[in-house]
């Protein structure tokens, strides 16, 4: 039971994307049972002359290996071959003809299938099973091509400047973290605070430096266990925690941002540094004093073992708020938990269908909606409740 609840959990996770793109290359050879005779096995390869070899399950249709057509070579150019393979005694066990090729399920990253494939000296290829029984086959070139799509569709999605996963990533995490009730998690953004000046003022190529600086951060915190680091665009990062302890992360969080903001102070000028502000137009155009670039930071905590009744375009607007917050305060911190937000919103629900269910019959109520706008711009997806149990 542990290790069906390990399986369940691994493929809710990126392992799915896998599935669609294996699926595709999955080569069905009808297989042999393993208790059929080499005579008819023989047979059956000069009737289906375009099989090289047959797959062999046994009779709960797990995958022992597959027979290869050359197995039988010896057996045909020797003086009595044909003989003993219509032995009864001798045709019965294919043992002897069998060859053990790598088996993976399905549901196994592309990354894993290829390292399965590369442990054993076998140029056939991999057998692919479903629930351990046998669905198909998976050449060697057909493994190359599903990595190389997995490579191309990863490159696609990456922001170009700091090589960081990009919103499409980001929003199929947080779509995962929001229906994974099992688990903990905080959802960290990061916004920086005062970083046109500091464009206007020393230029983009400094701009982009600093963005880079900051995403060099990022992938040394995302080296612990259960992390995903990633760039929404500009000057707004993503970090992901599964299971994460919001004591020790709170304060990891802020020694990183205070690194940043150190950091950053070596892209200025003295006098800048000295004064601890530059002069540069606000957004009406006005010279003012602009303090150095700093960084805000949201954490959004969602607890383990709770309905999350909430849909992605709500927690988005969550973190947009908490985001707002972070910026107003003096530590440019905020951290609060989902439940918070959305213990309201559900019983806002529940008086609603309540209030409905109590109305006669015969009455026709009106419909009811409710726009949920996306403040981020950001977290796209379908406007959907999830009631997670």
């Amino acid at each position: 039971m542990h290790i069906e609840t390990l399986t369940k959990q691994d493929q809710r996770h990126d392992s799915i994307k896998d599935r669609d793109l294996i699926r595709n290359k999955i080569e069905y050879i009808p297989p042999v049972s393993s208790s059929c005779n080499a005579m008819s096995l023989f047979d059956k390869f000069r009737q289906e002359d375009k099989h090289t070899f047959f797959p062999v399950v046994n009779r709960y249709e797990e995958p022992l290996g597959i027979i290869k057509e050359t197995a039988f070579k010896k057996f045909l150019f020797h003086k009595f071959g044909r003989q003993l393979l219509e032995n009864p005694a001798f045709g019965k066990d294919l043992n002897g003809f069998l060859t053990r090729i790598p088996v993976a399920d399905i549901h196994s990253s592309v990354e894993k299938m290829l390292e399965v494939y590369a442990q054993f000296n076998s140029n056939e290829g991999i057998l692919i099973v479903d629930n351990h029984k046998y669905v198909g086959f998976i050449r060697p070139q057909s493994l190359l091509k599903i990595i190389n799509e997995k490579n191309l569709s990863f490159a696609r999605n990456q922001n170009p400047l700091t090589k960081l996963p990009g919103n499409t990533m980001i929003h199929e995490y947080f779509s995962r973290a929001l229906v994974d009730t099992s688990s903990s998690y905080l959802l960290v953004y990061f916004d920086f605070d005062n970083f046109k000046p500091f464009n206007d003022t020393y230029g983009f190529r400094n701009g982009d430096r600093l963005i880079l600086m900051f995403s060099e951060l990022l992938k040394d915190a995302e080296i612990y266990e259960n992390r995903f680091a990633g760039h929404i665009g500009g000057d707004d990062f993503f970090l992901g925690i599964k299971g994460g302890n919001i004591k020790h992360v709170c304060i990891e969080m802020k020694q990183m941002t205070e690194k940043f903001r150190l950091g950053a102070e070596s892209f200025y000028d003295t006098e800048a540094i000295k004064n601890g502000y530059i002069l540069a137009n606000n957004r009406d155009g006005k010279k003012q004093k602009i303090p150095l670039v700093s960084i805000s930071t949201a954490i959004l905590e969602l607890p383990s073992q709770v309905d999350r009744f909430c849909s992605i375009e709500e927690a988005a607007n969550i973190i947009a708020k908490l985001k707002k917050k972070a910026k107003n305060s003096s530590s440019g911190f905020c951290v609060e938990n989902i439940m918070k937000y959305i213990t309201n919103n559900h019983c806002s629900l529940l008086d609603s269908i309540t209030n409905d269910l109590a109305k006669p019959s015969w009455s026709n109520p009106k419909g009811r909606s409710h726009d949920h706008k996306n403040n981020l711009g950001y977290f796209h997806g379908k406007n959907e409740i999830l009631s997670i149990g």
